[in-house]
């Protein structure tokens, strides 16, 4: 099948100066669809922070296969990993092939993806049942995130922010108030 505008193909590299390879006549899987395609039957996803992202492109490339999405400080813009940089900056990451981001590194496909990726135009797809969820102290994805997919979903949303809790919801009682809430939506 063909991909939507806003979850097109993937594409990957392999390091300082390696090459993006795309796609062409059929799109890539995910390795979240690689999943999908071994489960038996309609699944829900759960996803954080990044992955929360992806778990709800992965829903909107797979209607018929995810039946409820939950997201945990989704990231709903990409323009959070480059919104900071220079054009000379940006520049710089596609001719070395990577950036440093804390620890590690980010690849060029992934600057690619992102420039590319438009993840509220994929959640307005969605007509499954979406909870997100998102500390309203979280410094790396901003909480504001969560009421730009809560907007953009087309289906039934939930929406629990959660006061004085962070990204990783590592705050005392923070992570049993999630699953709590997490496993009543179920």
């Amino acid at each position: 099948s063909s991909s939507s505008p806003a979850v097109g193909s993937s594409s990957s590299t392999s390091g300082a100066g390696a090459s993006s390879t795309r796609a062409s006549a059929t799109r890539r899987r995910w390795p979240a669809e690689t999943s999908l395609a071994r489960s038996p039957t309609r699944v829900a996803l759960v996803g954080s922070s990044l992955g929360g992202a992806v778990a709800l492109l992965t829903a909107a490339r797979n209607p018929e296969r995810v039946h409820a999405i939950a997201t945990i400080a989704a990231v709903a813009d990409t323009a959070l990993f480059t919104k900071t940089l220079s054009a000379d900056e940006i520049e710089s990451w596609r001719q070395t092939g990577r950036r440093r981001w804390r620890e590690g590194y980010l690849n060029v496909g992934f600057l690619d993806d992102v420039q590319r990726i438009d993840i509220p135009l994929a959640v307005a797809t969605l007509t499954q049942p979406l909870l997100g969820m998102h500390g309203e102290a979280d410094t790396v994805v901003p909480p504001e995130h969560a009421g730009v997919l809560a907007a953009a979903a087309a289906g039934e949303v939930t929406l629990a922010m959660f006061p004085g809790v962070g990204h990783r919801f590592e705050e005392p009682g923070a992570l049993d108030g999630l699953l709590a809430h997490l496993e009543s939506w179920v």
